[in-house]
């Protein structure tokens, strides 16, 4: 037997992303962007410091909430190209690819600065992390 809700009741709506925090505790600053990983990913973002180093995994995290637009000094960042690269969702940027310095490991972003999701509906800054892989192609 299965249970039907009531024709007037509300679902929730699907959230694929979740926010998340940066490894090993607080920023110095407030963050100027929200960042937020795939559920699909979350596992692999807790295990970011213990696979990459927690340098690294800070860095990263620093860079996404600070100016996830510009390229940090000794990191590969690149544009994906391809359907692969194209924005899924109105006002986001293309996806960007992290190489992680001295690893395999590859971490695929995206980030939009007038992003309206959220309960509230208000526009704030997110940076959405939708592929964190720690293997080479």
């Amino acid at each position: 037997m299965t249970t039907r809700k009531p024709s007037g009741a509300k679902t929730s709506a699907y959230r694929p992303f979740t926010p998340t925090r940066r490894p090993g505790g607080k920023p110095a600053g407030k963050p100027l962007y929200r960042v937020l990983v795939h559920r699909r990913h979350e596992r692999a973002w807790h295990q970011l410091a213990d696979r990459i180093g927690l340098d690294q995994a800070q860095r990263f995290y620093d860079h996404v909430s600070a100016s996830p637009a510009t390229v940090p000094a000794g990191v590969r960042v690149t544009k994906l190209k391809g359907s692969a690269g194209r924005a899924k969702e109105s006002g986001f940027s293309s996806r960007l690819h992290w190489r992680v310095p001295g690893s395999p490991a590859r971490i695929d972003y995206e980030y939009c600065d007038e992003y309206r999701g959220g309960r509230q509906g208000d526009p704030h800054r997110v940076v959405r992390v939708v592929a964190i892989n720690y293997s080479s192609h």
